[in-house]
């Protein structure tokens, strides 16, 4: 019984989305992990009171896929699926997901499962954060590839007289 928990489910041009995060800023999503055995549904975040999501994606392409970036900041490890982007919000932060709520009479099957973890961090009321936008992520893609690089590759980032550590 500890799958699909959602804090409540809310409707958004006519589509029931169930809430997995509502989280007042300032703040920043900091990991997501997910697991499904059908994981098809599309993960929303609206950032900041906007009505229209600052994110919109299938949830198997946003975490674990290549949406937004690529491995290993975004990957399926042992069945789970991990997304590393950090989403920063200034004001509040609400992230939902519109497959079939599984506790709703008539949606209680495996497909309908969802298990999830949102980790967050919340700063200092009054702490200057630049929410999430499409626009900062494309600027920030060249140290988003220095980070996946680095983390495929550790030695390719130690100094010189370090680099025997990474050696077997």
């Amino acid at each position: 019984d500890d799958w699909s928990h959602f804090r409540r489910v809310e409707t958004h041009d006519g589509r029931e989305e169930s809430v997995m995060l509502d989280a007042p800023g300032p703040g920043c999503v900091v990991r997501i992990w997910t697991t499904a055995n059908n994981p098809r549904g599309t993960i929303r975040v609206y950032l900041d009171g906007a009505p229209k999501p600052v994110i919109e994606e299938r949830i198997d392409r946003l975490i674990g896929g290549d949406a937004l970036v690529g491995k290993p900041l975004s990957a399926v490890q042992a069945r789970g699926m991990n997304l590393y982007l950090p989403i920063p919000y200034a004001k509040r932060c609400v992230m939902t997901y519109d497959r079939p709520h599984f506790w709703k009479p008539g949606n209680s099957t495996q497909e309908n499962q969802l298990y999830y973890q949102v980790n967050y961090r919340t700063y200092e009321p009054g702490t200057h954060v630049e929410s999430f936008s499409r626009e900062a992520l494309e600027a920030a893609r060249p140290v988003l590839a220095r980070v996946e690089n680095a983390l495929r590759e550790p030695a390719s980032v130690l100094p010189g007289d370090l680099r025997f550590l990474s050696q077997p």
